[in-house]
């Protein structure tokens, strides 16, 4: 593990560990952490990159660690995560073009490298059932030779890893998450968002399931606080006012999708706060605390 660290810190790659694949959390192997400490990071997004004295001493303590790394600006990449061959077909149909990026097979997918142009939003690229996540700032991904949870190993694809040669790539790509001054929709709740011009501008029509998606997680987040009937009413009135309305059924199915996550997301943030609390003793919002620097 520590040769693949050496190189990867003199590949630019900003490094970090990972808890073990067979860690008690709702993410295991896959969530910084700190050896040492035997909990997770928080506040992880902007680290410095680790000495490799530290990183000696983290394998000292723990040998199965995963290594993960900071994507976006932070190592100058951007990731394509793709799980299913709905997202490789996905890859094709927008004509991604992978021929000149680094490449490594995950637990369960694949996920693919390119050169970052300086920031580079994180979001969701989708089209009806087929999606692929885009890791960028504020963003971490694992590394090979991290094991999954399901006991497989993460490895690069055979000439596509960084010993054959640098990592480029067009990034064009970026576009299809939606744009406003450049900056993608990165966040469906940030409060960064220029929410005004983008429902002031009509989505392209390959752009439309990003943008409704987008629109509804805003609505129905807690800044939103929206109930699903309230955003569709909401988002519905908008899709009447475009040249080209998407089905009302569409609607519906985006609006359902997103209170199906926020609530899965609520329901295992509410577990894993109960077994903080257990495991350390400590109030819940102590634990509440340490979850979020989870997350």
């Amino acid at each position: 593990m520590l040769d693949y660290i050496k190189r990867y810190v003199d590949l630019g790659f900003v490094v970090h560990p990972l808890c073990p694949p067979t860690h008690y959390c709702k993410s295991p192997g896959k969530i910084p952490f700190d050896p040492v400490a035997g909990q997770h990071m928080s506040k992880w997004q902007h680290h410095e990159q680790f000495s490799l004295q530290q990183w000696q001493e983290w394998l000292d303590y723990d040998s199965e660690i995963n290594v993960g790394f900071l994507t976006g600006s932070p190592s100058g990449l951007v990731c394509l995560d793709i799980d299913d061959d709905e997202g490789m077909a996905l890859i094709e149909e927008l004509e991604i073009r992978c021929e000149d990026t680094w490449q490594y097979n995950t637990g369960r997918g694949l996920r693919v490298l390119f050169e970052s142009p300086g920031h580079a939003p994180s979001g969701l690229i989708s089209r009806g059932s087929a999606s692929i996540e885009v890791l960028g700032d504020g963003r971490q991904s694992v590394l090979p030779p991290s094991v999954h949870p399901n006991g497989k190993q993460y490895h690069w694809v055979m000439g596509r890893s960084p010993k054959d040669g640098p990592c480029s790539g067009d990034v064009g790509w970026l576009r299809f998450l939606g744009s406003s001054g450049g900056d993608g929709l990165d966040g469906l709740n940030s409060d960064e968002t220029d929410w005004a011009s983008i429902l002031g501008s009509a989505p392209q029509r390959g752009e439309r399931n990003v943008k409704f998606t987008s629109i509804a997680g805003h609505l129905m987040s807690p800044g939103g606080g929206m109930s699903e009937g309230e955003a569709a009413f909401w988002l519905s009135l908008y899709n009447r006012t475009l040249p080209e309305p998407m089905a009302e059924s569409e609607l519906t199915s985006i609006v359902r999708s997103i209170r199906r996550s926020e609530e899965r997301t609520v329901q295992s943030g509410e577990r894993e706060i109960k077994r903080l609390m257990v495991q350390y003793g400590c109030s819940r919002s102590d634990a509440r605390t340490m979850w979020e620097g989870m997350v």
